[in-house]
């Protein structure tokens, strides 16, 4: 499930043995040579009072986020696919056999003599269809899973998308998840660049022991999803 929830959210919980998670799509765009997750439309921005201290946690700000449209596009389960580096040939083409706009053509991209230029154009003559439009104001993206645990229980997790300050991991705010090898690493920064777009989010987790960040959230998914995918 997803579903929008406007204006800006700033999320600072304290520290605590207790973890949330959160779904973290980091739009990056160019800027001077280098990329950057800010543009000058929050330069000037009002912010609201954090939630707890800025010192433990990196900031996050809503997106303009670019999603499908499904009166173009078509229904969203022909759309998605499996994270990238689960996907085979056999696979990738009965994704793109189920519709020449799902993601995979973009996320696993293929073309001589380069690929991730291919992914761009691919990618850019979609915005240009209509087949993905961009929000005209920022906004969180609260996000639900509905699933069964290895002891067959049923769970849901929660989680929003996002804007998170690109920072090194030198202030301890942002931290890697897992040992990650150069190869993947430098497909997905090649991808980034070519698209101007974060493919793939990142997972992250956060201390948020009072569950802070959901109920600021929650109220924005009281509506029927935005959009609903099994």
């Amino acid at each position: 499930h997803a579903n929008r929830a406007p204006g800006d959210l700033h999320c600072s919980p304290p520290d605590a043995p207790q973890l949330s998670q959160v779904l973290v799509g980091v739009i990056l765009e160019r800027e001077g040579g280098f990329l950057s997750a800010w543009d000058e439309t929050h330069a000037n921005r009002k912010r609201l009072p954090l939630l707890a201290s800025a010192t433990v946690m990196t900031d996050v700000q809503p997106l303009r986020a670019l999603h499908y449209d499904p009166a173009v596009a078509g229904p969203l389960p022909d759309v998605v696919a499996p994270p990238y580096d689960v996907i085979d040939a056999s696979q990738r083409a009965e994704l793109i056999a189920r519709s020449p706009f799902n993601i995979v053509a973009v996320d696993l991209p293929q073309g001589e003599p380069d690929p991730y230029a291919a992914a761009r154009e691919l990618f850019e003559s979609w915005q240009q269809q209509g087949v993905l439009v961009r929000d005209e104001q920022p906004a969180v993206w609260a996000y639900t899973q509905d699933y069964s645990g290895p002891d067959g229980q049923a769970r849901t997790r929660r989680g929003f998308f996002c804007r998170v300050r690109i920072e090194g991991y030198g202030p301890g705010r942002v931290r890697p998840h897992e040992r990650t090898h150069p190869g993947p690493k430098e497909d997905r920064l090649r991808l980034t660049r070519a698209t101007r777009a974060n493919i793939s989010p990142i997972f992250s987790l956060y201390s948020d022991p009072s569950n802070a960040a959901w109920k600021a959230l929650e109220p924005a998914t009281a509506a029927a999803p935005w959009g609903e995918v099994t």
